[in-house]
């Protein structure tokens, strides 16, 4: 790598770290980073828990899972519930895409906004 270049490499990786730093510290930014954490982490247990209890019924409650729900039926209590895992799965989904839409996505537009405008302001 020619000495120009790595010059250039090392002042784009210096600004960058800067940016990050500036970022780091920034409270608004770190509200946003909070709250996708806390929005990620309650749909993740909303999938997780009803999977893991379905997991733990079928390990340890196989003649329950498996009766049929109807006398002489075939669709068991089992089919049942990973029916129902699985529209959890897409309702955490849907909520998820409602809220990233609606609440995160224009907040965190309006910081990127604001943060643009605040870097050309300063440099």
């Amino acid at each position: 790598m020619s000495d120009q270049k790595a010059d250039e490499y090392g002042g784009k990786a210096a600004e960058q770290q800067k940016y990050l730093q500036k970022l780091s510290e920034d409270a608004e930014f770190n509200r946003l980073c909070g709250l996708r954490k806390r929005m990620s982490l309650l749909l993740s247990l909303a999938i997780a828990v009803p999977y893991g209890l379905y997991i733990l019924l079928t390990a340890f409650s196989a003649p329950i899972i498996s009766q049929a729900v109807t006398d002489g039926g075939v669709i068991t209590w089992g089919m049942v519930l990973v029916f129902l895992v699985i529209i959890n799965g897409m309702i955490c989904a849907g909520i998820y895409t409602w809220w990233a839409n609606t609440k995160f996505d224009p907040v965190r537009k309006q910081f990127l906004k604001d943060h643009a405008a605040g870097e050309k302001a300063n440099g």
